[in-house]
């Protein structure tokens, strides 16, 4: 990711050059990865901006545990849903806002199907 207005001019500009090519350009909203969590962490619109911005539809990846007979360990599946278009009517920032609500209720619809926690995250008390 760009550290500086210069190098965010760059970034577009290859990410531009990789969807011309047809290629997938992946974009994963969480700051941080969460081993077996079965819920939907909230992510801002800014991850999804660049869909808006160059026109092309975001797909949800969406990975769910469950519980396994004779294995302690769940077993995970991943649920790829998509396409999901911005809505072209709507200013850019709201464009935005409205996609990342879609993709994000998507995600949430996906979770629910999670039967097992192998891993409880709990909040640290200051």
């Amino acid at each position: 990711t760009p550290d500086g207005i210069k190098a965010a001019r760059g970034f577009k500009e290859a990410i531009r050059t990789r969807l011309d090519e047809g290629a997938c350009v992946c974009v994963y909203p969480e700051a941080h990865i969460w081993p077996y969590y079965t819920g939907i962490r909230a992510f801002s619109d800014s991850s999804v901006r660049l869909a808006v911005e160059f026109g092309v539809p975001a797909y949800t990846m969406t990975t769910v545990y469950k519980k396994r007979r004779f294995f302690a360990s769940p077993r995970a599946i991943t649920y790829l849903d998509g396409p999901f278009y911005p809505d072209g009517s709507l200013p850019s920032r709201e464009a935005a806002a409205e996609l990342r609500d879609r993709l994000y209720e998507k995600m949430l619809e996906r979770s629910r199907e999670s039967n097992c926690e192998y891993i409880r995250y709990l909040k640290k008390e200051d």
